[in-house]
């Protein structure tokens, strides 16, 4: 079967339609502005927020129909089935990326290799640039109904070497930089499989290292999620007519809609966390510290995994689920305001 491959044009583009881009960028930062305004509320947001990755991480996995409340039950991580083991591998790919400064051509590598543990037919395809061709369709399809080709597998690394330059080019926004960047990678589709969670993994990290967030937690998926459909009809655009401003401008709506969405979550947890530390300052503050870091990485959680973790004493324990009113329901534990404000 004769396939026509797409060529990705060279980074930077050479013409960009700002005057159009201008009133949704001025919304796009106001918004980002605001979520790193709400970081700044609180000394640990990587633990107040923690549940935020968790949500990107069910979010980022389309086969996945289950909810919060189910990865989060004890059993469940306990037995990690095979259901939710995707979910796990993304938070995990995207912990290592948020540590990492460069989204180097490893970094990425290592990103997949993360992304995709135990997940892929071929194993040696995992963590690695793919080696022969693939393509974009109907789940499961044969490459002969394929409705995208990516770049032949021997350009890969050259095409690559291009976008890894451009993340060092001073473009004149980096929303837009960004915009085009993700786009980029996913035209390159340089993985065999998993290029999308790889991609959206490194749009948080973008933002902290061009220093418009001071921490990796402003997340997308449930954007590109709720508009699937669209999603791909915005990048299949750019490859069959360089339609390279409505995707801008859908990337960049995307920016307003699900930082609105981070902004109100971010707030709620923060809000909450501050007045449950008020609420237990009767207690060491080695004690709130404790167990506030568990509750907002654990809500729902089983009495001994909480004393193991924490070895606070029972009895205090006691004391402090009673005047944070964390009830038990079906032999587990549940916060269920931080629940809420999810």
């Amino acid at each position: 079967m004769k396939i026509k491959t797409n060529v990705p044009p060279k980074l930077p583009l050479k013409k960009l339609p700002w005057e159009s881009l201008t009133p949704f960028l001025g919304q796009a930062h106001r918004v980002i502005e605001h979520f790193e305004d709400i970081l700044q509320t609180t000394a640990t947001p990587s633990t107040v927020l923690y549940l935020l990755t968790i949500d990107e991480s069910i979010s980022s996995v389309h086969t996945f129909k289950g909810t919060l409340k189910k990865v989060l039950r004890p059993e469940v991580f306990a037995k990690n089935p095979p259901k939710i083991e995707p979910i796990l591998n993304y938070k995990k790919a995207l912990s290592f990326a948020g540590k990492q400064k460069r989204l180097t051509c490893q970094v990425l590598c290592k990103v997949h290799a993360l992304c995709q543990k135990n997940s892929m037919k071929h194993k040696t395809d995992i963590g690695r640039l793919r080696k022969r061709q693939n393509w974009i369709g109907p789940e499961g399809c044969p490459i002969e109904k394929g409705l995208f080709f990516p770049p032949k597998a021997s350009l890969v690394p050259k095409y690559m070497k291009n976008l890894q330059t451009y993340l060092s080019y001073r473009e004149k926004d980096p929303l837009v930089q960004l915009a085009i960047y993700f786009a980029q990678f996913l035209c390159i589709h340089p993985f065999m499989d998993g290029n999308g969670r790889v991609g959206r993994i490194t749009l948080p990290v973008f933002l902290w290292h061009k220093k418009l967030i001071s921490h990796p937690l402003f997340f997308m998926s449930g954007y590109f999620t709720r508009h699937y459909d669209t999603y791909f009809e915005k990048l299949f655009h750019i490859y069959e007519k360089q339609g390279w401003e409505d995707w801008i401008i859908f990337f960049l709506k995307g920016v307003i809609e699900e930082g609105e969405k981070n902004c109100r979550k971010a707030q709620k947890l923060i809000e909450l966390y501050n007045e449950w530390a008020r609420q237990l300052s009767s207690f060491s503050p080695v004690i709130v510290q404790k167990s506030l870091e568990f509750f907002f990485k654990n809500p729902i959680f089983s009495q001994r995994k909480f004393g193991s973790r924490t070895q606070i004493p029972h009895a205090t324990q006691e004391k402090i689920f009673k005047v944070l009113k964390i009830l038990e329901f079906k032999g587990v534990k549940i916060c269920k305001p931080i629940l809420s404000a999810l």
